[in-house]
């Protein structure tokens, strides 16, 4: 029985612990972003070991001092304003859920958020982790285990120092040693040349597993010191028991005796000494006794009795040396943990960039992101991008909202809901603009369109896939599979209202000293970000102000590329006016719904848009009367005549620009989805013939392999029959029949064996018309049309969507007259019972697909279609799960052109999670 007396390191009274410096809020670099746990100094000292007073009065001293000299606020830099301005911490917080140690927790969820790397060496670094890490996670499945890890480096850098660390945070040391040796040989078992980054990386882990080693022999899983092997310790540890066996027996002795003075009969502690508890009235009865504490009644007092002081004495002793011996036991530890320092704070900072990168890979796969380039030598290409704060919203509506899945049956894979409420936007610029002047109605989303831009860009920073789709022209220069972004060193941006009463600072100040800070701060490689550009002020000034602070930044190259959002229609005019800059320039707009008055949410490219004012107006519930008045106004019939005309006229021009843009568009996906649909069909028209060719020489193989077999086996038993006719046994009809299945065989064997068609007798080419059904064993087991007569000897067929020349010769029957042999029609025959022979499951005809992705499985289904296609039936085995793959599969499997209908098996056989393909 271990000794009630004794107390680990870790729950010594606070009083035994030093002063632990409070953590600073400045955030550290990456190599040292760690906690700072409690730990035990060997040299005590007087001041409080209380951490929170500690940080109490490190914050109560600062306060102090900065009222006593006061400090001027400091400038905000205008990246760390843009990051504010673009809700950064949020999305740093959304992708921090995928991290599983408090590292990368700590990088996500810093005071500053993920940090944006200053050069493009670093993102591209960054961006090969994240490719290699969801390569691992998504295809290969093969996640990265980080349970074990925690945050040591600081407690190696204080065991360097002298401090003494507890037993517990030893077993820290030893666990996260352990965890990034079994991290290392995980990554180094896996040959694939994709995730090489990653095994150069953990290359650099030095886990030093005699370390690990010593460390739990020593400790246990709770952090306690174990006496395994240490004699002294485990010598300590058997007199206290002894002791405290002694003790409980004299107390035990005494209660019996004073039955009616004890309150109850327990041994109990007081202040590290065993006492009982007394009748308060009958305390009387123990001579010079000592009284250690009085219950809250009073009707209790616990005594100890003058009999058990010495033992009590003594036990107090041996926990003394029992916790001196475990003091010691530490601190030989903690030396020998201490050299190490600086290989567990690249240990701990190689495993927070893997868990770091892992955690974007994860994020990136939850928004069904796409891969990411940089390029400075191709212009902006982003398609279909959501913001990830909208995305992650509808998820989260989308769960909540969550119906169960469609019937068993219903074969149809359908898009996530969370796609279908956030609308996406494209940005595709040609290569000479260096502004984008976004135009539109209120509400209509062009701030969001701003900010969609500025997140996509940081997030290819930071190196995360984009929120986006894969390029889908079909032109020559199109195809990829990755987004294009040029590299931008720095994102700048005003987005929203900056004044302040307190700085006495208006709306269109606040927005002129944000540009003042970004004209400072941008280089030819920024990107720049304006919302509601002029406003606040004059409208004609405006306008003025915002055309020169655009092209400033355009023709003056002081920014790579410049988004703007504006009402004044006078910036729409750049991209039109007459001197050689217009090229720089660029429209776009926010499309509006003119029929049912309302935002569509989507970006229309080089058409100005129109603010819609009085259609928002009227839609907001605005008084009828105040609406019809501004439109008698607008019309140009009041004051200003010749102004509001022009207006009229620009308003129509761009409704005009828009309906032609719109069917412009709509032909364009036309002849795109034709296009698609033709060079698919081709291919797979192509694949088809391929396929049916290789299968049906494989057919021919396995026949003539089967019928050989079957002759072997027959000329054995006719030997059999002549050995035992020989000796006198067996009969003469047993060798009749054994020599006429021999002779069917053969004749089966010749069939099997025959791989040109010979006709009986010549086909004559003028008993053949245009249209005509004729059979060509070498295309097709069907019948297949005549389209033409090419020549003579040689007929234009038509096969699938494919026309294809054949020889007369080859033609062995014309509308179900057969030209061929009986040996030909017997290989027909034989050839189709072959593929229907088989109506059972068996090992040759199943294949089990569970915990693949629908894109791996389709291969291997490919192959088994091949293998199965003689037995008539395929058996496919991929679970219920969500059953994303069951839909996959089964979509896969209703559109082959080997397979004529899917059924899920009997219940007993696995129902719905198994699929059973008929082939033919």
């Amino acid at each position: 029985m271990v000794s009630p007396l004794f107390i680990a390191p870790a729950a010594l009274p606070l009083s035994s612990h030093p002063l632990q410096r409070a953590p600073t809020r400045r955030r550290p670099p990456l190599h040292r972003l760690y906690s700072y746990p409690v730990c035990t100094h060997v040299a005590p000292h007087n001041l409080s070991t209380d951490p929170q007073l500690q940080n109490d009065n490190l914050l109560r001293s600062t306060n102090i001092e900065s009222s006593k000299h006061p400090q001027p606020p400091a400038p905000v830099l205008p990246a760390e304003e843009t990051l504010r301005l673009l809700d950064w911490p949020a999305i740093s917080a959304q992708i921090g859920r995928h991290a599983s140690t408090q590292l990368a927790d700590a990088y996500f969820r810093g005071v500053a958020a993920i940090p944006i790397p200053a050069h493009r060496a670093e993102s591209e670094r960054l961006l090969q982790l994240t490719r290699a890490l969801h390569y691992m996670y998504f295809t290969l499945l093969k996640p990265i285990d980080f349970h074990g890890i925690s945050s040591v480096a600081t407690l190696v850098h204080h065991a360097a120092k002298g401090v003494l660390l507890t037993g517990a945070q030893l077993r820290q040391i030893a666990d996260t040693l352990s965890a990034a040796r079994r991290i290392r040989r995980f990554i180094d078992a896996i040959d694939d040349d994709r995730v090489h980054i990653l095994q150069q990386l953990v290359s650099e882990l030095r886990t030093y597993p005699d370390i690990d080693k010593r460390i739990n022999a020593l400790i246990d899983d709770f952090g306690q010191v174990v006496d395994t092997f240490d004699p002294p310790l485990r010598r300590i540890r058997a007199d206290i028991r002894t002791s405290t066996s002694e003790i409980s027996a004299h107390l035990n002795e005494l209660m019996s005796k004073y039955a009616d003075a004890m309150q109850e009969t327990v041994v109990t502690m007081r202040y590290d000494r065993f006492v009982i508890p007394v009748k308060t009235q009958r305390k009387g009865i123990f001579k010079r006794a000592i009284v250690h504490d009085v219950s809250a009644s009073g009707l209790s007092t616990y005594m100890e009795p003058a009999s058990v002081r010495r033992l009590n004495d003594r036990l107090r002793q041996l926990a003394a040396q029992e916790r001196a011996r475990v003091n010691q036991v530490l601190r030989e530890l903690c030396e020998l943990v201490a050299p190490i320092r600086h290989d567990m704070s690249t240990l701990c900072d190689v495993v927070t960039q893997l868990d770091i990168a892992a955690a974007k890979a994860t994020a990136s796969h939850e928004l069904d992101a796409v891969d990411v380039q940089f390029d400075d030598e191709r212009p902006l290409r982003l398609l279909g991008v959501r913001h990830p704060l909208l995305s992650w919203q509808a998820m989260t509506q989308d769960q909540l909202q969550s119906e169960p899945h469609p019937a068993d049956d219903d074969l149809a894979i359908h898009e996530p809901k969370w796609k279908a409420s956030v609308v996406p936007t494209s940005y595709v610029l040609s290569d000479d603009v260096r502004c984008v002047c976004v135009t539109g109605p209120n509400t209509g989303g062009k701030t969001l369109a701003l900010k969609t831009l500025g997140v996509t860009v940081l997030l290819a920073k930071i190196g995360m896939f984009v929120p986006g789709t894969t390029q889908t022209s079909f032109s020559s220069d199109d195809h990829s599979s990755t987004a294009t972004i040029p590299y931008f060193d720095n994102v700048l941006a005003d987005i929203g209202d900056d004044q302040s009463l307190v700085q006495s600072l208006s709306t269109f100040s606040g927005h002129v000293l944000r540009i003042k800070r970004i004209l400072a701060s941008s280089t030819p490689k920024s990107l720049v970000l304006l919302d509601e550009i002029g406003s606040g002020t004059d409208p004609a000034e405006g306008a003025a102000l915002g055309m020169s602070i655009l092209r400033h930044l355009a023709v003056g190259n002081r920014a790579a590329l410049t988004f703007a959002t504006t009402h004044h229609g006078e910036l729409k005019t750049l991209k039109y006016s007459k001197d050689e800059s217009a090229h720089l320039f660029e429209n776009a707009s926010v499309e509006f719904d003119d029929v049912n008055m309302v935002p569509t949410y989507r970006m229309v490219w080089g058409i100005p848009g129109r603010s819609n004012a009085l259609a928002i107006a009227e839609r907001l519930g605005l008084d009828s009367s105040v609406i019809e008045e501004a439109r008698f106004l607008l019309s140009g019939t009041g004051d200003g005549k010749k102004d509001t005309s022009a207006r009229v006229d620009i308003e129509k021009m761009i409704s005009s620009l828009e309906r032609d843009k719109n069917a412009a568009e709509a032909a364009r996906a036309e002849s795109e989805r034709a296009l698609r649909q033709a060079t698919l069909m081709r291919s797979e028209l192509e694949d088809r013939l391929r396929r049916l060719r290789d299968h049906e020489a494989q057919l021919r193989k396995d026949q003539k392999s089967a019928v050989e077999g079957e002759v072997k086996e027959a000329k054995k038993q006719i030997a059999k029959v002549i050995r035992d006719m020989q000796r006198g046994g067996g009969s003469a009809q047993a060798a009749s029949r054994a020599s006429d299945k021999l002779g069917k065989m053969r004749i089966s064997g010749s069939a099997a064996r025959q791989t040109e068609v010979v006709p009986s007798k010549p086909v004559d080419v003028e008993d053949i018309e245009v249209g005509d059904r004729v059979s060509v064993p070498r295309l097709s087991s069907n019948e297949v049309e005549v389209v033409e007569k090419a020549s003579k000897k040689e007929l234009v067929v038509a096969i699938g969507g494919m026309r294809a020349k054949v020889k007369v010769k080859e033609i062995v029957s014309v509308n179900q007259r057969e030209f061929a042999t009986p040996v030909q029609q017997v290989s027909s025959q034989a050839s189709k019972d072959s593929r229907k022979q088989l109506k059972v499951r068996t090992a040759a005809n199943s294949i089990d697909i569970r915990g693949q992705t629908v894109d791996s499985a389709e291969p291997v289904v490919e192959q088994a279609i091949s293998k199965a296609l003689a037995m008539g039936t395929l058996w496919v085995i991929h679970g219920h799960g969500t059953g994303r793959l069951r839909n996959g599969i089964r979509r896969f499997l209703s559109q082959h052109d080997l397979v004529e209908r899917i059924t899920n098996a009997e219940q007993e056989d696995g129902g719905t999670g198994v699929t059973i393909a008929y082939l033919h």
